[in-house]
């Protein structure tokens, strides 16, 4: 398959369904009725198009340049990689420097083995 069919081929939409996709929202577009914007997707980092309404405008534009999920009909292409998304909900995620460190998370959960050792715990996890 010479080159310029393959990238046909990957950029045609063979399957839809309804998911989501992660990556840091960019290239923000109020221009016409169809209102967009790219997800640099979080694994692959390819641009993933991303049409929404109206009324996720300000949350759009208020998450430009950070990690978010987008939600809707996700359509792929040959390869099973998003390359479209129908917006119904966007996600911001926290900024590195807002989640917790391990140390903060020392101590949250005490309890969480009950009365079991934590071997105990875990060789029950794993049995079921």
């Amino acid at each position: 398959m010479d080159g310029v069919r393959k990238v046909q081929v990957l950029m045609e939409v063979h399957n839809e369904s309804i998911g989501s996709v992660e990556g840091r929202l960019e290239l923000v577009s109020i221009h016409s009725r169809t209102r967009r914007f790219n997800v640099y997707h979080a694994i692959t980092n390819k641009a993933i198009r991303c049409n929404f309404p109206v009324a996720i405008e300000e949350q759009v534009i208020s998450s430009l340049g950070r990690r978010v999920i987008v939600s809707g009909v996700v359509s792929y292409n040959a390869a099973g990689e998003p390359v479209k998304v129908e917006v119904d909900r966007l996600r911001t995620l926290k900024k590195e420097n807002e989640l917790p460190s391990i140390a903060d998370m020392l101590g949250m959960a005490p309890d969480i083995t009950g009365d079991l050792s934590i071997e105990e715990h875990i060789r029950q996890l794993r049995d079921g």
